[in-house]
């Protein structure tokens, strides 16, 4: 994210004025929903994170060995949405 305050990171997929947050980026946006559900998959066949927190489940994502990949493809998703888009 650019040096901004996290209320001014609005979402650029989502209407409303949605922050776009580290958790709302992994776990709500719908521009990622096929990316997150992979990960979530490849996660519950090794971790069972369901009844924890989003905090906490992100800290658990965090120590997956995928958890890089699963941010650069993200990372990729959201530019080609904000700079391919008219």
């Amino acid at each position: 994210f650019q040096q901004k305050n996290i209320e001014e990171r609005i979402c650029p997929y989502c209407q409303g004025g949605t922050v776009e947050d580290e958790i709302h980026f992994v776990f709500y946006c719908p521009l990622y929903a096929e990316l997150r559900n992979n990960f979530i998959k490849h996660v519950n066949s090794f971790m069972n994170v369901a009844d924890r927190s989003d905090c906490d489940k992100l800290k658990a994502y965090m120590e997956t060995t995928r958890f890089c990949s699963f941010i650069r493809d993200f990372y990729y998703r959201r530019n080609d949405f904000v700079f391919n888009t008219v």
